[in-house]
């Protein structure tokens, strides 16, 4: 009124939402965390930029690593010290990478490995061979290390890890330097075999028949050994858990893998592809021990069973000599059970 224009009350700016992300979605906040790091390639672009320097290095961190003297070309040094793990990781991934590894909260660490994951699944790396096998010997190292983790999801978060870093490694990494990684590696994932933790259970048993049926890698015989080897050690290392959970590999790997029959003279090594009665035998005997548990007892049966039905009596009874006579007793009234319920499925 009176000529003066009124002054309208000006409402305050309203604040900035956060983006549309449920708090409990763990896979979409992964995401965004990956998406820190990396970025996705221009349309004419070689070998894509990253969107922060210091997050990845360029492809040439390679050859800085190689120069600096933190890695050899030819192999994984599983022997390397901390601050020299560090040093390399920082090289190649990134400080930022490098520091959240070493976080003392925990979620850190497993954001971390699963950002891992998903950059070797990136196809910029998987077109910089040279920075891929930089990548891939990160993965190992990480894998050597965080296995072990007192923390639960940083455990399940390496050994995820170990599938999406050695499906295609046979592609870029030699094979020395392959298999001897890991060698190293699934002894690793065997212990965890024994952890109370059903979880890590199940997914380090992916991890061992991943390395027996994945082509170029271990092969069947190898893991066979190898499992033997830990079930063989003494009950007060290995365990009630671990001799059950070596076992349920065992069948696992011998339902997936043909049967055949072997000859005395014939080499009691695996092969890739099959096993015999010299392989599987031996954790019969070793399950069906006094001091093991009826669970441990009854994978070993189930076991044995699948052996006679590949190979027949006649073959594995020689190589089951050790066991007591009430064992063998067990065994073929087993075989007799079968004989029966074959016949009435006949007649059926």
């Amino acid at each position: 009124h009176g000529g003066h224009a009124s002054v309208q009350p000006v409402s305050p700016p309203a604040k900035a939402t956060l983006p549309a992300l449920a708090q409990d979605d763990a896979q979409a906040e992964n995401r965004m965390f990956t998406a820190n790091f990396t970025r996705a390639a221009p349309p004419q672009a070689a070998v894509p930029q990253l969107q922060l320097e210091e997050a990845m290095p360029d492809g040439n961190a390679s050859s800085d690593a190689a120069q600096a003297g933190l890695m050899p070309e030819d192999c994984v040094d599983f022997d390397m010290r901390p601050d020299d793990l560090h040093a390399f990781v920082t090289t190649v991934l990134g400080l930022r990478f490098a520091s959240l590894l070493q976080s003392p909260r925990w979620d850190n660490r497993a954001k971390a490995l699963g950002a891992l994951a998903n950059v070797m699944r990136a196809p910029w790396v998987e077109a910089d061979r040279r920075h891929r096998t930089q990548c891939w010997r990160c993965c190992a190292l990480l894998l050597n290390r965080y296995v072990h983790d007192q923390i639960m999801p940083v455990q399940q978060a390496s050994l995820d890890l170990f599938q999406v870093a050695f499906r295609d490694a046979t592609g870029f990494v030699a094979k020395p330097e392959l298999r001897r990684s890991l060698g190293v590696l699934i002894d690793r994932f065997i212990e965890c075999l024994g952890y109370p933790n059903p979880q890590i259970q199940e997914s380090a048993r992916l991890c061992v028949h991943f390395a027996a049926v994945h082509p170029g890698l271990l092969g069947l015989g190898v893991v066979l050994a190898r499992l033997h080897k830990r079930l063989a050690e003494s009950t007060q290392r290995c365990g009630e858990t671990a001799s059950f959970c070596i076992l349920v590999a065992v069948n696992s790997l011998a339902r997936h893998f043909p049967g055949r029959v072997a000859e005395a003279s014939d080499s009691r090594d695996a092969a890739e592809d099959t096993w015999t009665q010299f392989d599987l035998a031996p954790f019969v005997v070793l399950g069906l021990a006094d001091h093991q548990s009826a669970r441990v007892r009854g994978v070993a049966m189930e076991i044995a069973v699948r052996l006679h039905k590949a190979v027949g009596w006649d073959a594995m009874l020689p190589m089951l000599t050790t066991l007591r006579p009430a064992k063998m007793m067990l065994l073929k009234q087993k075989k007799k059970k079968k004989k029966k319920k074959k016949k009435k499925t006949k007649h059926i």
